[in-house]
């Protein structure tokens, strides 16, 4: 009986723990590139946020997201490992917006400064 108790209380715990919306220690970069709104990065939740576009950030060689209007932003910030683990405050790379008729845009200095 213990058991079960325990069993539903960690199974519990770990449901409201999913669903807390509360920022956590997640690593959210600000970046900007070129002259357009500033973008952020939350490489623990592999998620971007543009303007009013939210969702997938795609994680290789560069990071990538796809905006809702059709956009493709794709960004060289470096080894992607580094930025996960050594987590530095300011990054430095290149990046390029591609039409949603798959115009390729030039390339563009994208700045990065962590957020927490």
């Amino acid at each position: 009986m213990r058991f079960a108790i325990t069993a539903v209380a960690l199974i519990a715990a770990t449901a409201a723990a999913a669903a807390d919306p509360r920022p956590g220690p997640d690593l959210v970069y600000d970046c900007n590139m070129g002259d357009r709104p500033s973008f952020f990065l939350n490489l623990t939740r592999h998620q971007f946020h543009f303007v009013d576009h939210e969702g997938v950030l795609n994680e290789g060689l560069s990071f990538n997201f796809r905006t809702k209007a059709g956009y493709l932003v794709q960004m060289d910030l470096g080894d992607t490992d580094k930025l996960h683990f050594n987590k530095p405050r300011r990054v430095r790379g290149w990046g390029s917006v591609s039409g949603p008729g798959g115009s390729q845009g030039k390339l563009e200095s994208v700045l990065c400064i962590r957020m927490r």
